[in-house]
């Protein structure tokens, strides 16, 4: 009853029944047409102007019930959500920001600090997303939230002291220690970055991609046996974790032994993700390191298809 749609025809409809003289129905038509467009004008002057209206268009008293309808938060938030879910962001921020001038509330915060993030504006989105969290201090979603703001706008240090903050409030979250794993790795704090993703493995020690990202962060630091026995684990936990074949294959294959066992274990990677070109060139590195560079080559022109040349 209410699609955009059909606001003209309602329009004509409601213009209709006024001139037959019809002025219930008219009004009817004329209050279903505000709930989708309460900005429009024309029909608050056409309803005020009616026989049986005893407001004057023009008046103060006219004037004035306009903009107290117009003012009303409800009314902008509805607006606003309207242009939000159509992707009309600046639009939506105006109204948003109507509603922020006259009364601070948790859900106008919110949704201020996801349009200003999708309009590129990380800055202004971090300063409504920290009003906020002075309402809601010990939100552990609006603390990670932020971080991840803070992230976006390249400050690594706040977005660590927030993920800290969320960790003193839920302590045995293992998603925290994890974020705050990947929060250190990012700044290059690698042994940081280690002992969180193992106080996240001590919480729950059944996700496959803890162990596989610690091996990961134990191979940068050259502490491959380590990182050997966490891809292992990983593996054991999720035999189909293509990435976790590859990259165990392929430190085989750095390390210049079992070089067998790396080619099973990217020929298993490639047995789930075929056209996988960075596992196609896994492999023909291990051929290279067999002693077969016509294979090697051979896999290396098919991971090309699927990926751009290295420029090194």
């Amino acid at each position: 009853e209410l699609r955009p749609n059909l606001l003209q025809s309602r329009e004509f409809l409601a213009w209709i029944w006024d001139k037959q003289g019809n002025e219930d129905e008219a009004k009817r038509e004329y209050k279903l047409l505000l709930k989708l467009d309460p900005l429009n004008k024309n029909i608050h002057e056409r309803m005020a102007s009616m026989k049986g209206s005893s407001v004057i268009v023009g008046t103060a008293k006219y004037q004035s019930l306009v903009e107290d309808l117009l003012g009303n938060p409800q009314v902008h938030m509805k607006i606003g959500a309207i242009y939000y879910e159509q992707s009309i962001y600046l639009k939506a921020l105006d109204e948003f920001q109507l509603i922020r001038a006259k009364n601070q509330t948790k859900e106008v915060l919110m949704v201020l600090g996801r349009v200003y993030e999708i309009l590129g504006r990380v800055d202004r989105a971090i300063e409504e997303v920290n009003d906020l969290i002075e309402i809601e201090p010990q939100s552990v979603s609006l603390m990670i939230y932020l971080a991840r703001l803070y992230s976006k706008n390249s400050q690594p240090e706040e977005t660590i002291r927030l993920i800290k903050d969320a960790i003193k409030v839920e302590e045995e979250n293992d998603t925290l220690y994890h974020s705050l794993a990947l929060a250190y790795m990012s700044v290059g704090q690698f042994d940081q970055a280690i002992n969180k993703m193992q106080k996240a493995i001590a919480i729950n020690e059944n996700k496959d991609s803890y162990y596989f990202e610690l091996g990961a962060l134990l191979e940068r630091t050259g502490k491959f046996e380590l990182a050997i026995q966490s891809i292992k684990r990983s593996i054991e936990l999720n035999p189909m974790h293509s990435n976790a074949h590859n990259f165990l294959g392929y430190m085989y294959a750095i390390q210049g032994k079992s070089l067998d066992k790396a080619l099973g274990h990217l020929h298993k990677a490639l047995s789930i993700q075929p056209r996988n070109g960075y596992f196609l060139d896994s492999l023909s590195w291990i051929y290279f390191k067999k002693g077969e560079p016509q294979r090697a080559l051979d896999e290396l022109k098919r991971a090309m298809v699927y990926t751009s040349p290295d420029p090194i």
